[in-house]
């Protein structure tokens, strides 16, 4: 009986001892796993930031980058702005002499002409010397865009890197769902040992590259503030030349109408009209015939008559006289209209018409030649702003060259970058075949029955 009690007892013991043994046991497996788990995940957490901090560098850079290169833009159009109104200004002061021949507008336009002439020498050594800045910036334009591209593409090639690194932490957090052992903590603990290697890299990297971005900054910043001297230039040189289009488009059909030939074709008395009148008169005798005894006789029979006209004064004659002009030349006045006529006429024709009054065809010109030149004034604005800012352009052309040096050096070291970031690359070649055998753990672990409740 005491023999029995004692084997029952015995085996409770036991049976309490391995229930405490399996408690304590799998209270362990717990603990390191967590402990595993937390470590790795840490890691991973640093991992992603240094990623993103490494993204965020590069599309600061490619933004600074094309900023840059829209201030670049700056002194090529503020050139191309300067030729344009250089030429334009040429231009319009030859074609303005056609509205100072328009009594109505003369005024306006001899003060427009005379106020594009004030800013004509300023515009034109500006365009020369900004002629010399585009050249010189072109360059400069060149390798900033060619530095864009790279940075461009460095951002896909760290989004690409990026994604590898969290594909794999993602793997790793889908073991991390399997019932824990030790293949779960060993697939975790190497993963953190490859990951902290990784994120060492990744912090020199980030670490490097802040002092890369600082290659161009100096240069950029100071070639900013000297074509900021440039920018306020633009617009209004711009506003000047979007005034001064339209303008001479209206003054070209303005010179063109003042071109234009115009004509009366008047008439005035220049002699009798001669009227004409049939007249009969004798002009012999007359002959008749007859037959006596069959044979034909003639014999004068009265007087032959003829007829012929007779001129005779029936009225007074009138002559027409063409007589024509430009409408430049109808323009100026009743005195110079009457000049003209008196010019191009013979003496008579010219006292004729000065007889029978010339105020008729002087009106007639001038209504013709006014006709065609109204419509163009209702469209002709000379009241034009021609006021500019100082045009001295002084720009430091070595800045342009210390940019140029900056940039290409700082391209290299993005194209470096870009070489880096790869898991094959140099860099990280050591950690690809360790994390190449962990993600083949990964996938062997994940079909096995431990990770049966897994959802992926």
């Amino acid at each position: 009986m005491k023999s029995q009690w004692f084997r029952k007892s015995f085996l409770v013991k036991m049976v309490c001892v391995a229930s405490l043994m399996g408690s304590s046991l799998y209270a362990n497996i717990d603990d390191d796993f967590s402990n595993s788990a937390k470590a790795f995940f840490d890691e991973g957490h640093v991992f992603q930031g240094e990623s993103k901090r490494l993204m965020d560098n590069t599309h600061q850079v490619d933004k600074a980058l094309i900023d840059f290169e829209h201030i670049l833009m700056v002194p090529h159009r503020t050139a191309q702005a300067l030729k344009s109104l250089d030429s334009a200004l040429e231009t319009i002061k030859i074609v303005l002499m056609a509205a100072e021949q328009v009594p109505e507008v003369r005024m306006d336009a001899e003060k427009l002409k005379h106020d594009l002439e004030i800013i004509h020498k300023p515009v034109s050594e500006a365009s020369k010397t900004m002629q010399k800045v585009d050249a010189k910036v072109v360059p400069l334009l060149n390798v900033t865009h060619k530095a864009e591209v790279v940075a461009g593409k460095l951002v896909t090639i760290e989004d690409k890197f990026r994604h590898v690194g969290i594909d794999f932490i993602n793997g790793v957090g889908l073991v991390s769902q399997c019932e824990h052992d030790g293949v779960i903590i060993d697939i975790m603990n190497h993963s953190r040992i490859v990951y902290t290697d990784i994120d060492k890299e990744m912090r020199r990297i980030n670490d490097t590259y802040d002092n890369v971005k600082k290659i161009p900054e100096r240069s950029t910043q100071e070639i900013a503030k000297e074509i900021e001297k440039i920018r306020v230039l633009e617009e209004p040189l711009v506003r000047l030349i979007h005034q001064l289009d339209p303008l001479l488009g209206v003054l070209n059909d303005l010179r063109h109408v003042l071109d234009k030939r115009i004509g009366v074709k008047p008439g005035y008395p220049c002699g009798a009209d001669i009227c004409h009148k049939e007249q009969s008169y004798p002009c012999g005798t007359k002959t008749c015939t007859k037959h006596v005894f069959g044979k034909k006789i003639h014999y004068p029979c009265g007087v032959k008559t003829c007829k012929e006209k007779v001129p005779y004064p029936c009225g007074v004659k009138t002559c027409h006289v063409d007589i024509t002009m430009s409408v430049s030349d109808a323009l100026k006045g009743a005195d110079a209209i009457e000049h003209q006529i008196e010019a191009m006429l013979s003496a008579t024709a010219y006292k004729a018409l000065k007889e029978i009054g010339l105020g008729s065809i002087i009106k007639d010109l001038e209504h013709q030649a006014n006709g065609l030149v109204r419509p163009i004034l209702s469209k002709l604005h000379l009241n034009i702003d021609t006021r500019l800012p100082r045009l001295d352009v002084d720009i430091d052309m070595k800045l342009i060259d210390m940019g140029i040096a900056d940039i290409t050096k700082f391209e290299a070291e993005l194209e470096k970058l870009g070489v880096i970031l790869d898991m094959r690359s140099p860099t990280f070649s050591p950690y690809a075949p360790k994390l190449d055998k962990l993600n083949l753990d990964i996938k062997s672990v994940l079909n096995s029955p431990r990770c049966h409740a897994v959802k992926r």
